[in-house]
């Protein structure tokens, strides 16, 4: 399941030598591949999505809602009991918040593969501070008329063509800002594809960055319940009951590997760590080299299916 921003795609993007969707299923693997509420795919039956009330939902409905129907979905056409579920980011938040809120879920699941997740962000406190409390960014633009966080076709091409190809890593805007919150790693930057990523960055609602801020505000993996300066309310993570394999960045930024520890503490406590590891040896790894490095294929694709291999042979069925 994909992160903020992302969608379906972001598991085929770089190709079949490259991306998870393809090596996953030349393996032999069945794989499906989700998309959340907000993205291109998503639509409602009576709202708009100009209508504000379309944009009134964050990872906690993706968890409560929008994960278990895929699930439910994908093992009705297969007929099977359960499935292992792979993660990354966002994807990871609305798992874990899924397992809080609908713990019946539990036997559904062979494992869980959480790639870069997002549980606790004490390290994005000053940037959520600054987002949420000192500059108001998701009411400023509700004010102004921009109901999401939807990147117009105009404004993407011309940020695109103006400050998003240049050649020169040092002289490229886009990626000096977005590896300011990432993690940098030009090494692995496939410039090539970096337009064609840059361009299909999906729609998302402003309550998910608000929700993302209540939790680096907090130090706390809470519900939206009262909103975003109401009552802190924890999800329960112990209502967690498979197996879980936590892989980060050594260079990720966004969720940082202290962060990534206090989580793995929490889920051993509560005998559910299967393992806690660097993604891959490539030092600079950051979060979006999750899915879009040059050497994804090699680097971590490839070595991350030998372990979904080990995961599925250890608990899955017969």
């Amino acid at each position: 399941m994909h992160g903020l921003l992302g969608h379906s795609g972001d598991f085929v993007i770089m190709g079949p030598e490259r991306s998870i969707g393809y090596i996953l299923a030349d393996a032999g693997y069945d794989v499906w591949l989700g998309n959340l509420r907000g993205t291109i795919y998503s639509t409602h039956l009576n709202l708009t999505r100009d209508n504000p009330k379309f944009w009134e939902f964050s990872f906690h409905e993706h968890g409560k809602y929008d994960i278990p129907a895929q699930i439910d979905k994908v093992l009705a056409v297969t007929g099977l009991p359960k499935l292992l579920y792979v993660g990354y980011s966002m994807g990871t938040t609305s798992f874990f918040t899924m397992m809080s809120q609908r713990p019946e879920y539990n036997d559904k699941v062979i494992a869980f593969v959480a790639l870069a997740p997002a549980v606790f962000l004490d390290n994005m406190r000053p940037l959520a501070e600054l987002l949420l409390k000192t500059w108001n960014v998701p009411q400023t633009m509700r004010n102004q008329g921009m109901v999401s966080m939807t990147f117009r076709q105009e404004l993407r091409e011309l940020v695109l063509s103006s400050v998003c190809r240049v050649r020169s890593p040092k002289d490229d805007m886009c990626m000096r800002l977005v590896y300011a919150l990432v993690g940098e790693d030009y090494e692995q930057n496939d410039w090539d594809m970096m337009s064609v990523i840059l361009a299909r960055f999906q729609p998302a609602s402003w309550r998910q960055l608000e929700h993302f801020g209540k939790i680096a505000l907090t130090g706390v993996f809470t519900s939206w319940e009262d909103g975003l300066w109401g009552e802190v309310k924890p999800y329960n993570l112990s209502n967690v009951r498979v197996p879980v394999s936590l892989l980060y960045g050594e260079n990720d930024q966004l969720t940082e590997k202290s962060q990534i520890m206090r989580l793995a503490k929490e889920l051993n406590d509560s005998g559910v760590l299967e393992e806690v590891r660097p993604g891959c040896d490539w030092p600079k790894f950051n979060h979006l080299d999750f899915v879009f490095a040059k050497d994804l294929g090699k680097l971590f694709t490839r070595p991350l299916v030998k372990h979904i291999d080990y995961m599925y042979n250890k608990y899955g069925f017969s």
